[in-house]
């Protein structure tokens, strides 16, 4: 387990975590109630480094972060009550760049509570949860270069009821429709609606799923 601790200073009480992304010998965790990303060792389950652990607005801090995800270059952080998702380079984890800005109205570079961002492919691909859509910036030039949804909230092809959680890779582009009791996909390439599951699609039914992962 994760929660305990042998030194105060270094490895403190986990707190309402909400995600956790492995990569390589490195767990990371976002522990979302301290306001903080904590990095483990995969085989001795030590805390090794934490960004955050303070409330706040700048570079170094977090408001309840609620997704984190690893590509070869940086580490993606959704500040959730702070609607931006917050980069790291690595491997030393450094600040480089946020995305997003508080919204309410479907602005462009808007986010509303922003769960988590996938890179894959030269975009990412944000779960902007609150706005009831996939938000996809590119991420060489950070320019908008598209999304998913944004509509209604009723049972369309491209509508959601809060953007809970997405995943993406070659096989399409899965956005958890939490309200709504399924889990949709899309392909990568175009968008194109593939289908859905649960609430009795597919001979699956979820009650508000909250995460998804593929292998």
């Amino acid at each position: 387990q994760f929660n305990g601790a042998e030194d105060s200073t270094q490895y403190r009480l986990m707190y309402q975590p909400t995600d956790v992304w492995v990569d390589g010998d490195t767990i990371y965790v976002t522990n979302t109630k301290l306001h903080e990303l904590r990095l483990f060792d995969k085989t001795t389950l030590k805390s090794t480094r934490r960004l955050g652990g303070a409330m706040g607005t700048d570079d170094a801090s977090f408001n309840s972060p609620q997704g984190v995800s690893v590509s070869a270059t940086n580490v993606y952080v959704a500040d959730t009550y702070n609607n931006r998702i917050k980069v790291f380079t690595r491997p030393d984890l450094s600040f480089s760049f946020l995305l997003g800005s508080a919204s309410t109205s479907m602005s462009v570079l808007g986010l509303a509570n922003p769960k988590t961002a996938i890179e894959y492919k030269g975009l990412i691909y944000i779960a902007d949860s609150n706005e009831n859509r996939v938000n996809i910036f590119n991420r060489s030039n950070k320019i908008h270069h598209g999304a998913v949804g944004g509509g209604a909230t009723t049972f369309g092809d491209y509508n959601f009821n809060v953007v809970s959680d997405i995943w993406v890779d070659d096989s399409g582009l899965y956005v958890v429709d939490k309200y709504n009791n399924r889990v949709q996909k899309y392909s990568p390439n175009n968008f194109t609606y593939m289908g859905s599951f649960g609430i009795g699609f597919g001979g699956v039914t979820l009650y508000t799923p909250d995460g998804i992962c593929v292998s």
